[in-house]
Order: C-alpha cells, then sequence, then structure tokens
C-alpha cells in the first residue's frame, strides 16, 4: 500500500517556475523498497501525470524547476529517489556501483521497479494519463517502463545514451572529435581549473588515449572516418523504441549540439533504428540546444532544455 507522508501543504508560487498548489512528500512501493518522492500539484489540473526520471548524477535544482514550470501548465508531476539514494529504502549504492550505473556497465537498467511503482501512485490518486521525461540514465530508464505502463501520452529522453555500455561508451569513438573541439576553444582558465580535481584527469588522460588510438586507426587506413558501423547499440534500447513504434507514443530526443551521445544518436538512426523511428515519423522530434544537456550547470541550458520540452509536450497532446 502507497502511503503519502503527512506534511505541512503548501502553494508554491515561483515567477519562473510557475505556480502549483501543493508539494507533497510522498512513498510508494517499488517491489520490496519504498521510494521516496515529492508530487508537485497544479492549480488547474488537466488530469496528466508526468513522472521526472533523474540522472544518477543530478546535484542542482533542475528537477525542481522542471517539475514547478509543468504544474504551472496543469501537468502533476511527480520525482523521486532511485531506490538505495537519498530518502529510498534499499542497499546502500556505494560508490563502484554508482560509477557502473552511470557508465551502462551494469549492462542491464535496475530501476524500472521505482518507475513502476511511481505509476502506480498516479494510478492509485486516479490519475491515468502518464508522460515520462527521463534525462542521461533517467531516459534509459523511461524507455525501460515503456512496456509496463498504460495510457502512456508521451516520452520525452533527453540526451539518452544509446550505447550498450562499458567498453563501448561513446568517449572511445569520439574522443578526437572533443579533443580537437576542446584545442580549437583554445587553454582558458576555468578548464585549467578543472585539471584540479583527480577525476577529470583521469578522464582526460583516457580521452587522450582513445583520441590516439584514433588517429593511428585512421592513418592505417587513410581515412578520415570511422565508419558507421553501430554494434554497440544497445539491444534494450532497440527493443524499447520498437515499442514507443508499436503503441505510436510521441517521442522527443533532445541532445546538445555537439555532445558525444548525439553523435552516437544520429550514427544509430542511420542504422539500426532508421526503420524503427521512420515508421512513426510524424510521432518522433528531434531538438537540439546549444550546450551539454548531460550536464545542466549552467543556468542557460537549464533555461533551453525545460523551454523546448515543454513547447515539444504541449504540441504533442494537442496533435
Amino acid at each position: 500500500m502507497a502511503d503519502s507522508i503527512a506534511s505541512e501543504q503548501r502553494v508554491v508560487k515561483h515567477s519562473e517556475e510557475g505556480v502549483s498548489r501543493f508539494e507533497t512528500p510522498v512513498r510508494f512501493q517499488a517491489g520490496e523498497e519504498h521510494i521516496f518522492g515529492m508530487l508537485t500539484e497544479p492549480l488547474t489540473p488537466r488530469g496528466i501525470g508526468v513522472v521526472l526520471l533523474s540522472a544518477t548524477s543530478d546535484r542542482n535544482r533542475f528537477l525542481i524547476r522542471q517539475a514547478r514550470r509543468l504544474a504551472g501548465s496543469g501537468f502533476h508531476v511527480l520525482r523521486f529517489d532511485y531506490h538505495g539514494f537519498g530518502e529510498s529504502s534499499g542497499p546502500w549504492t556505494g560508490s563502484a556501483l554508482k560509477h557502473d550505473m552511470i557508465t551502462l556497465s551494469t549492462l542491464e537498467e535496475p530501476f524500472t521497479n521505482d518507475l513502476v511503482g511511481a505509476v502506480e501512485e498516479f494510478h492509485r490518486r486516479g490519475i491515468e494519463k502518464i508522460v515520462l521525461i527521463g534525462r542521461c540514465f533517467g531516459s534509459r530508464t523511461a524507455l525501460s517502463g515503456v512496456k509496463h505502463i498504460r495510457n502512456l501520452q508521451a516520452v520525452a529522453l533527453i540526451s539518452l545514451p544509446i550505447h550498450s555500455g562499458g567498453a563501448a561508451s561513446p568517449t572511445s569513438r569520439w574522443a578526437l572529435d572533443e579533443v580537437r573541439e576542446a584545442a580549437r576553444r583554445g587553454v582558458r582558465l576555468r578548464a585549467l581549473r578543472g585539471l584540479l580535481s583527480p577525476r577529470r584527469r583521469r578522464r582526460w588522460l583516457q580521452k587522450l588515449r582513445f583520441a590516439a588510438g584514433q588517429l593511428v586507426r585512421r592513418s592505417n587506413r587513410g581515412t578520415e572516418t570511422d565508419g558507421v558501423d553501430a554494434d554497440w547499440v544497445s539491444e534494450a534500447v532497440v527493443g524499447s523504441l520498437r515499442e514507443v513504434a508499436a503503441r505510436r507514443v510521441p517521442v522527443l530526443f533532445l541532445y546538445g549540439r555537439h555532445e558525444s551521445v548525439y553523435k552516437d544518436f544520429l550514427q544509430a538512426q542511420a542504422g539500426p533504428l532508421k526503420d524503427i523511428l521512420g515508421s512513426i515519423a510524424d510521432r518522433v522530434t528531434v531538438s537540439l540546444v546549444d550546450g551539454p544537456t548531460n550536464n545542466l550547470t549552467n543556468l542557460g541550458i537549464q533555461e533551453a532544455v525545460l523551454s523546448s520540452t515543454q513547447e515539444w509536450l504541449e504540441a504533442s497532446l494537442q496533435a
């Protein structure tokens, strides 16, 4: 049985984030775990519930801004901590396991039950129509739950990684492009300060090794490209998008213009996803913003993602 957490309800108002009636902490069941979430309710309900699915690395107020803005447009919005994170129950998610999940090295989608539990919480409250909005890792979770959700109205996938995980990371395919882009921008003080972080130094050393390997391969082949094979595309992603297509659910792919995951998407769009997305071309929207959508610490990028997502959602529901 899902239980709401008793708390003082208050009207939430913010000139830029929209106006909502209440924000209420809730707990709901997902398998054997108790998931903690925050429900943002609209002043004028449209009878549609939006589940927000975060990236595992989210540390800012983006989801809060998104929830309140959507509530200001009449949507009920539920955001929550995955099991093992925050205030949700579950085994402690240590740093090694977190890294595996963030890099998709687990080769599975571990939070599908959490999503299904969130949808059932909406159904329990009498809200049948559902929209999913996921970012990065959260977009993979959104896709994994599509086949379990009835009355699904739309799915927004922000910075969706489509690779199968582990050694197949986009960095290994696009390192040379990223190194060239960094060189083109020149050395900046902010970039140098970033290298004080051991994690960022390791990431750049890895990127340089991948870039060197790409140079060697291209030199040996006498060509400037690495081919368009897409055997690194996740079968789970392909299968879930096939389900989206079969149900003719409107879907948004939103990427940063220069993100490596967007370059992956373009290759897959010309390969294993071509027929799938082509069959629902009238339901597919690909939207680009300037800046990395997998890192929303910049308020300008946040605003671009918020606006693009909401404009698409309104248009999709009216179609």
